[in-house]
């Protein structure tokens, strides 16, 4: 659904759950315009978190942030590079979730990336899990 679309509409159409993302990496295999319509922000080298799927209808969270050492929000990749990234693992649509210091990602009990932000990290409210 586009930005602008109610509630009301898409629990009409049956959607029972749904996560804000920043805008369209990829669709049908091939990366996205950059533009305002997209959404896409924080054009550059930023840590990133995308969610997917792949052509057979597997899902994926990546998370990217190529740090060493102390961890910055420019420690990432630009959406081009990413893309780049995702379209050569045969991803055949991504969205970009929100990165920098509200990225994170747990599989388990275990967190797999460093903490971005002070000592404990960012609140973050809005969680996704696979069960």
């Amino acid at each position: 659904y586009t930005r602008n679309v109610s509630t009301d509409t898409m629990l009409l159409a049956g959607v029972r759950y749904a996560v804000t993302g920043w805008g369209k990496i990829i669709e049908n295999f091939a990366p996205c315009a950059d533009t305002v319509e997209n959404e896409i922000v924080h054009a550059g080298t930023y840590i990133r978190q995308v969610i997917g799927q792949f052509q057979n209808g597997d899902y994926f969270v990546c998370s990217v942030d190529q740090s060493r050492g102390n961890v910055t929000n420019e420690a990432g990749l630009t959406y081009a590079d990413l893309a780049q990234l995702l379209m050569d693992k045969g991803v055949k649509f991504a969205y970009s979730l929100d990165g920098g210091g509200s990225c994170e990602t747990v599989l388990g009990k275990r967190q797999l990336n460093p903490i971005y932000e002070g000592e404990t990290g960012r609140a973050v409210p809005t969680v996704i899990t696979f069960g």
